[in-house]
């Protein structure tokens, strides 16, 4: 996650915002299994597919990973602005869910 200075005090990052019993979220790693079966992979017609699925699962998950990181981020910056002017809270609130939809639906759709 980024520790951009999105708000206009130098004394709050949005590093900061994250609650601090949550837990860090790590990028995925590269699969086993997914190798395990291209290694398996007897013909040449049979690798190409199967390093076409490992790449794709790959980006897939990649992207899952960026989504997450931005709604956890864009969540906290929810939760401070509710804090600072609560008045806009379900502006904020709509702001976040629909940055969200959107995103799973292209991931959905990948």
């Amino acid at each position: 996650m980024q520790n951009n200075n999105f708000f206009k005090d130098d004394s709050i990052r949005i590093g900061s915002l994250v609650p601090a019993g949550s837990a860090a979220i790590a990028p995925p790693a590269a699969s086993p299994v997914s190798s395990a079966m291209l290694l398996a992979a007897a013909d040449p017609a049979t690798k190409m597919r199967v390093t076409k699925e490992v790449l794709h699962d790959a980006c897939r998950t990649m992207l899952a990973y960026t989504a997450l990181e931005s709604v956890l981020t864009l969540s906290a910056i929810e939760a401070h602005c509710c804090q600072v002017a609560p008045n806009g809270a379900q502006r904020y609130k709509c702001i976040v869910d629909a940055y969200t939809a959107a995103t799973a639906a292209r991931i959905g759709r990948f």
